[in-house]
């Protein structure tokens, strides 16, 4: 059994030191420039060892030579997933964003930001309803003419079934697992398909919320859910990823 278990400590340290040769050699290609052969490098690590703070920062400072920046930013922000106080990171993070001109965007107010914040969905149900219980109103209002009351009871009803109704579809960023665009340029599409009308685009490191995926398409919203549809799985990664994304 002793000899055993110094076998299995042996074969460990023997992989320690394989991972620790193939860092340093990563590294030694990102100081030489090499900038793809490294970003090749640390996937492998990534892939064999699992994520790493050290492996993906200097992933994403790879990417960021290379000038992709979505890459670059998804990279460091999977580091602060492990170590959200790392203030090195976040640095690294906002230089990325800068270069990527990817910037906070501005809530939407008054009637667009309502609009902003409802699935279609959602705001077909509320023209329905509006369309069944309104005229109702207006039916009684006429009916007793001399009992307003009515006509306000109804519209306080109205208001309340159109609010029930919305709660559970109420648009919300954390819907969903967020997840940062890769392209250049991702096409938002109105269904999942290459040739779907497209709904607009979303520069590289933009961070959307991922939806269901049908036939290789993400489901996303962003900019306050006033951008949504399908971009294809290429163009798009989350940040925590599954067991397929890394």
């Amino acid at each position: 059994m002793k000899m055993i278990g110094s076998m299995m400590l042996v074969l460990a340290l023997c992989l320690v030191a394989r991972a620790s040769e193939a860092f340093d050699q990563a590294n030694l290609s990102y100081e030489n420039g090499e900038f793809q052969q490294a970003v090749e490098a640390y996937e492998g690590l990534l892939k064999d060892e699992g994520p790493r703070v050290s492996v993906l920062n200097n992933q994403g400072s790879a990417y960021f030579r290379l000038g992709e920046y979505g890459r670059a930013i998804l990279a460091f922000e999977r580091a602060l997933v492990l170590e959200p106080g790392d203030s090195g990171l976040r640095a690294n993070l906002k230089l990325a964003q800068d270069q990527a001109t990817v910037f906070p965007e501005a809530e939407p107010k008054g009637w667009r930001g309502w609009m902003a914040k409802v699935s279609p969905d959602s705001q077909a149900v509320v023209i329905v309803l509006a369309a069944l219980i309104l005229p109702l109103a207006a039916f009684l209002m006429v009916r007793y003419r001399g009992k307003l009351a009515w006509a306000a009871v109804m519209f306080v009803l109205s208001g309340v079934a159109i609010k029930m109704v919305l709660s559970p579809f109420r648009y919300n960023d954390d819907a969903g697992p967020r997840a940062v665009i890769l392209a250049d340029s991702a096409t938002v599409r109105l269904s999942p398909f290459e040739k779907a009308d497209s709904r607009g685009t979303l520069s590289a490191g933009r961070e959307v919320t991922l939806g269901k995926m049908e036939n290789h398409y993400y489901w996303i919203a962003a900019n306050n859910g006033s951008t949504q549809g399908w971009v294809h799985e290429e163009e798009v990664a989350p940040v925590i990823p599954n067991s397929n994304s890394l």
